[in-house]
This record gives C-alpha cells, sequence and structure tokens, in this order.
C-alpha cells in the first residue's frame, strides 16, 4: 500500500507590520506641509496673474487713451479713480480707468465755480470730460495704480515722491438724507493723477492748447457730472476739507470729487492685498490726522513707496511715439 508523500511545512510569511503611531504623524506631518506649500504657490499665483491681468488692462486703456488723442487730434488724459456701488456698500471698491478729451476751456482759480485760495487767481484748470466714444475700464480687485507727484502742489520736494490712491477704509455718506448714498468717503485720502497725451500720441506734462501765461499754474480737472451753478460757471466738486487751504484740490478723499490731475511721465502697477500684507496701513492713517496734508504724502512714501519700489510693475512710455511698455525707461 502506497503512502501519500509527507509534505513538509515551509516557512511561514511574515505578518504585515502596522505603521506606528510615530510614523503616522510624520506622514501626517509631510503631507500637511505640501498641503501649506500647495496653498501658498496657488495663491502666489493668483496673486500674480491679478496683478498681470491689471497691468494688462491699464496698457489697454493707455493704448485706447492714445489712439483717442490722434483720432480727434486733441490732447486727451487716461485719468484713475476709486468707484464703489452706491446700492450694495459690501461691494468692494475698484480703479475706473476714464479717458477724457480736453474741451478747449480754461477755467480760472478764482472763478465762482472752483474758488481757490492761495494762488487763485495764477492758477489755470483745463476742463476735460469723459469721452462719449470709450467707455470706463475698471481693474481688478486689489490692483491699485501710482504715479509719481511731479506736479502735486502740495509736496515741497516731489522727487522720488509716490501718489497714491485712497485705499479707504470707504464710508457710506447720504448727504442729502433721501436714505440712498451719495458718494463714499475714504479714511485716508489719496491723490488723483494720469497720463496726458498730446495730438501726436505723445506723453505731455504741460497741454499745449492752454494759451496761459508761462508763470500761471497749469492743472487738469476731468468734469465728471457737468454741473454748473445759476450763473452759468462749471461746479469743481472737490474733496471735504478746509476751506482756508488748496489741499482738498488736490486730494481723493471721495469718491465723488473731481481733483486737480497730477500728470505722471510714467506709472506703476501694484497688489494692495499684499502691500496691505507686508505693511502696516494704520500707521498712515494716524500720521494723516497728526501730519499736513504734504507732510503725509512724503511719510506715506517713505514706507509704502519703498515697498513699491520692489514689488510693482513699472510701465514706462517711448518719447518718441508715447507707446507704453512694462520695464525700464
Amino acid at each position: 500500500m502506497s503512502r501519500s508523500p509527507r509534505i513538509t511545512p515551509g516557512p511561514m510569511a511574515p505578518r504585515p507590520r502596522a505603521f506606528t503611531l510615530l510614523e503616522l504623524l510624520v506622514v501626517i506631518g509631510i503631507i500637511s506641509m505640501l498641503a501649506v506649500v500647495t496653498v501658498i504657490s496657488i495663491q502666489r499665483v493668483t496673486r500674480d496673474v491679478k496683478l498681470s491681468t491689471g497691468v494688462n488692462r491699464v496698457l489697454g486703456a493707455l493704448s485706447t487713451a492714445r489712439s483717442e488723442a490722434i483720432r480727434t487730434n486733441n490732447p486727451t488724459l487716461l485719468t484713475f479713480r476709486i468707484v464703489k456701488d452706491l446700492d450694495d456698500p459690501s461691494q468692494p471698491a475698484q480703479v475706473e480707468m476714464v479717458v477724457a478729451g480736453f474741451t478747449g476751456e480754461i477755467v480760472k482759480g478764482d472763478n465762482d465755480g472752483i474758488r481757490m485760495n492761495a494762488s487763485a487767481s495764477t492758477t489755470d484748470v483745463c476742463r476735460f470730460i469723459p469721452s462719449a466714444a470709450v467707455a470706463p475700464r475698471y481693474l481688478p480687485e486689489g490692483i491699485m495704480v501710482a504715479g509719481p507727484a511731479q506736479d502735486i502742489g502740495v509736496v515741497d520736494d516731489p522727487t522720488g515722491t509716490w501718489n497714491f490712491m485712497s485705499p479707504g477704509p470707504w464710508t457710506p455718506i447720504d448727504d442729502d438724507g433721501d436714505g440712498r448714498y451719495d458718494y463714499y468717503r475714504s479714511l485716508e485720502f489719496g491723490s488723483t493723477f494720469g497720463v496726458l497725451f498730446g495730438a501726436d500720441g505723445t506723453v505731455i506734462t504741460r497741454n499745449p492748447e492752454a494759451q496761459t501765461s508761462a508763470s500761471n499754474r497749469l492743472y487738469n480737472w476731468v468734469d465728471y457730472d457737468d454741473l454748473r451753478d445759476n450763473n452759468g460757471n462749471y461746479l469743481l466738486n472737490r474733496s471735504s476739507g478746509s476751506g482756508s487751504s488748496n489741499t482738498p484740490f488736490f486730494q481723493q478723499g471721495e469718491t465723488n470729487a473731481e481733483s486737480f490731475i497730477n500728470v505722471c511721465q510714467f506709472l506703476a502697477v501694484y497688489d494692495e492685498v499684499k502691500a496691505k500684507q507686508d505693511i502696516d496701513y494704520t500707521a498712515f492713517v494716524g500720521a494723516q490726522a497728526s501730519l499736513g496734508a504734504g507732510d503725509f504724502i512724503e511719510f506715506r512714501d517713505r514706507i509704502l513707496g519703498t515697498w513699491l519700489d520692489e514689488n510693482a510693475d513699472r510701465i514706462h512710455f517711448n518719447r518718441y511715439t508715447g507707446l507704453a511698455k512694462v520695464g525700464g525707461p
């Protein structure tokens, strides 16, 4: 009788070893760090894309303003102002880019509709109106523009000083008590500026169509509302401020204000969200309460201007053609 062959059991397969608590914690830590790095990278890319979009929109608006100057054979401004939705204060403020053409009218600073104080009789204001052929354009939320303060009247030494737009926070104002907001007022004021194109498309700093005395101060003003008083005088809706000073004419403190426009030869586009992450903006608000307008602008420039030099995208213009480009002059 044959026997079945005897089967000798082989070595037992090793049991799979479970992760220890320490190993699990290490893995979780690595995954968490990778997640944080990924989020930061996505945020940085998103921020860069938004800034790039803003720069491209500014370039597009500049090109349109230049083309409009050539088409109309007339000095044309591209200016920037802050706008907010009057029906919904929760909506963010945005930068509005407006193309405006010179009307050929020059209003004296002591005109009843202007009512400047110091040097009013020797101040000439070129009146511009928004172009009917070009709709306003808007920058992405948080993208702002700055310009050199080379023409502003409240800074003693504008060399190397930047003009900044009002960053807010914005308070809705109902002036007439009808239950609807009329405009917004900023806790921190800024300045209004723009780029002026001549009829040949080049960037200029003084309107050649303004036949005024060489000794007179010459400013530009975009008349957004076309309001006049009973005597037919154009009304410049300046920011609220001291009646004994010309400072409010150069401030952008309210969304409906029609400030004098500082003409710039280059621009800087920057991400205000990033700036507020890197810089304590509350210091500016406190300084504004204790300093005069010029001193405040120079104080803010020493901090925010230094940051701007390192983080903003510069836009310069070809001196012969007026074409804009990103980068050095």
